[in-house]
């Protein structure tokens, strides 16, 4: 603005119209979702599986990467800097010993992937099966009630392969087994254990 002669009152010397392109960053990925799968074998040890990620930086800009990830998964690298349309390949593992309890199960993950000044965050999924030799049992309890002497009774298991593998399997019974009503109280105390770690 400015004052012309004795005018009290300042004009705009100058108009400019300013424009700005806000851009968000762009990446690709070799693999949009990686999925890990470990099937147990007797007598060997679990090893992590691995698998590689490619990323290529497809904006227009320079942009630093960092990657974070959580239990039991893994990634090589924590932060990457790429320039315009180049790419780096990482190795991200999965911990299949991490499951302990020997149930078949998928454990979900995601690998988050921020950028230095922007708030834009890219995700890649992550998934790991492990798969161990299990059956289901029904009844998973067998109550044979009250028997007269001299009688018998007869129940009957269906048992069925809830695995991806072959199940060999053979009986044995515990002469120090629990009873119904000692075993439904382990099972509560088991119950309310696995909460108390959940929380």
């Amino acid at each position: 603005q400015v004052l012309i002669g004795s005018e009290r009152k300042p004009r705009a010397a100058i108009k400019s119209n300013i424009q700005a392109t806000f851009i968000t960053p762009s990446l690709e990925f070799n693999n949009p979702k990686l999925e890990f799968k470990y099937e147990w074998e007797k007598g060997v040890p679990a090893q992590a599986k691995i698998q590689e990620l490619t990323i290529k930086n497809t904006g227009p800009l320079k942009t630093t990467l960092g990657l974070k990830i959580e239990p039991p998964f893994s990634c090589s690298v924590e932060t990457l800097t790429l320039e315009k349309d180049a790419e780096d390949t990482m190795r991200v593992e999965f911990d299949p010993s991490s499951k302990q309890d020997r149930v078949s199960d998928t454990i979900n993950g995601k690998l988050v992937i921020s950028h230095e000044g922007h708030p834009h965050k890219d995700i890649v999924p992550l998934s790991g099966q492990v798969c161990f030799p299990n059956l289901q049992i029904l009844p998973p309890k067998i109550d044979f009630g009250c028997i007269l002497n001299d009688t018998g009774k007869k129940k009957y298991l269906v048992l069925t392969n809830v695995s991806e593998m072959a199940v060999a399997y053979e009986w044995s019974f515990l002469e120090d087994a629990p009873n119904i009503d000692e075993q439904e109280e382990i099972d509560a105390d088991n119950v309310g254990k696995k909460k108390k770690k959940k929380k």
